[in-house]
């Protein structure tokens, strides 16, 4: 008896598929931030050390490249919806940026208040912040930024009249990648919003 042995497109499918539930989106959370921190510390080194730039500014394109992976690798691989996301493009990444400035100044004032306040060494404090702060984030990105048109938070926005948000399916030939970045028009022509 042969046993199939699924290749790494198909392992990547099917951890990209809802139906890989909540361990799968977990798993693509960490390979997604393991994989940011890896451009991260890479772009950095490489501006440093090998292209000459000061660290403070290596530093800076090391955090906006990674900044910039991290959004589009958590819209394209971890967060896929389907059904669409409420947000548009600009939107999500407007509040991912939000998200990734508040994790700094949280990580910055915690490490700069707690090792003393708390006799802990600096490193420990850093670590337990990186720690909680992923923790909030998957929250975060998952019911603030990335959220699916059709949640109960996107239905309660619409039914107390708050910013109405423009929803795209990705039925009718949209592929869950650019769902929000098709033309209005062409949306309002073949969904049926007038039918």
């Amino acid at each position: 008896m042969t046993i199939p042995i699924a290749g790494p497109r198909h392992a990547v499918a099917r951890l990209r598929s809802p139906d890989s539930g909540l361990a799968g989106l977990i798993v693509r959370f960490a390979l997604v931030g393991g994989l940011g921190t890896t451009v991260y510390l890479l772009t950095t080194t490489v501006a440093a050390d090998v292209v000459g730039l000061p660290f403070q500014a290596a530093l800076a394109v090391g955090f906006l490249t990674a900044l910039s992976f991290n959004f589009v690798a958590h819209r394209r691989f971890v967060w896929v919806k389907p059904e669409g996301y409420v947000l548009p493009t600009h939107r999500q990444a407007g509040r991912f940026l939000l998200v990734a400035l508040a994790q700094y100044g949280a990580t910055a004032v915690a490490t700069l208040l707690l090792p003393s306040a708390l006799e802990m060494p600096t490193e420990a404090v850093y670590l337990t912040m990186v720690a909680l702060l992923s923790a909030v984030n998957f929250l975060v990105l998952r019911h603030r930024v990335f959220h699916a048109a059709d949640t109960p938070a996107a239905e309660a926005a619409t039914a107390s009249g708050r910013e109405p948000r423009l929803r795209v399916p990705a039925s009718r030939g949209a592929s869950p990648r650019n769902t929000d970045d098709r033309n209005v028009s062409d949306f309002l022509t073949n969904s049926g919003a007038f039918d």
